[in-house]
């Protein structure tokens, strides 16, 4: 009988930690995280899917670290995949909370190929047949829109996978640890999988694409006048400020937006005479 009560008070205790959990994951979305830097909505999606930043501002707050187990495979052809485990421990007593994995390759689209363009499309594709197309332009030539004009492109392999070496490493990475923290701290009521894992779009080099970048979550208007900000508080260096204001117009995504926060920061801040 004894062990049946202290059975049910643990049942009771994890409820209440779950319940707990749900509060604190509900307080955080409606203020700490931010849309479009911590988390993200994809169309056709239920549920917004948690980026980086975001898992990590969960982490802090529910107290915990994270150590990273990988393991690689080396394929003949040059190209590897990556599998990733993220433990995570309760800061305070070092116990162990939770745990997730994450899988990248070199073989995703993403980094197996890039859209070479070849410039505006003519006249004569739009009264061919795909076989003529083909005949005519080749395989892997399609039509996309660019900057409101159509222009064909071109699915290329890259020559030399080990380009995307590390970038796969990174990736599977931060897929086992927004995993782990999402299954840890309960959030999969929250959230999904973060947008790389819902999208197999291959990088466009020299482009930007509009169906393609429909899939990307750009930057917020918080992010955006940060970088503002940053821009005139910081010594800044010309070369970079020429830079950061073009990428800007053309329209950040939240990820690079985030980078260029975090380069911009590390300026020393500009002196009353300047």
């Amino acid at each position: 009988m004894g062990e049946l009560v202290k059975a049910q008070s643990g049942g009771l205790e994890r409820i209440k930690d779950v319940l707990q959990a749900k509060q604190v994951l509900t307080d955080l979305m409606r203020g700490a995280l931010v849309k479009g830097l911590d988390y993200g909505t994809v169309e056709g999606v239920e549920k917004p899917f948690l980026m980086k930043p975001g898992a990590e501002k969960i982490a802090l707050t529910f107290g915990l670290r994270h150590e990273v187990q990988t393991e690689t495979t080396y394929h003949n052809n040059g190209h590897i995949t990556v599998h990733a485990k993220v433990i995570l421990y309760h800061r305070k007593t070092g116990e162990k909370a939770g745990e997730g994995e994450g899988m990248a390759t070199t073989l995703e689209k993403k980094y197996r190929y890039r859209w070479d363009d070849l410039g505006e499309v003519p006249k004569e594709w739009w009264d061919m047949t795909a076989v003529e197309r083909e005949e005519k332009f080749g395989k892997d030539v399609v039509a996309r829109k660019k900057k409101g004009k159509w222009h064909l492109f071109r699915k290329v392999e890259y020559a030399d996978p080990a380009d995307y070496w590390n970038t796969v490493l990174k990736m599977a990475i931060k897929r086992a640890y927004v995993a782990a923290v999402i299954s840890t701290t309960a959030a999969s009521e929250f959230f999904t999988q973060d947008v790389e894992d819902l999208t197999d779009t291959p990088i466009v080099q020299e482009a930007v694409v509009e169906d393609v970048r429909e899939a990307e979550v750009l930057a917020s208007s918080e992010q955006l006048e940060r970088i503002k900000q940053l821009l005139e508080e910081r010594q800044v260096p010309e070369k970079v400020l020429r830079f950061t204001i073009r990428e800007v117009e053309k329209g950040l995504t939240a990820e690079r937006a985030q980078k260029a926060i975090e380069k911009l920061e590390s300026y020393p801040v500009k002196t009353k005479e300047e």
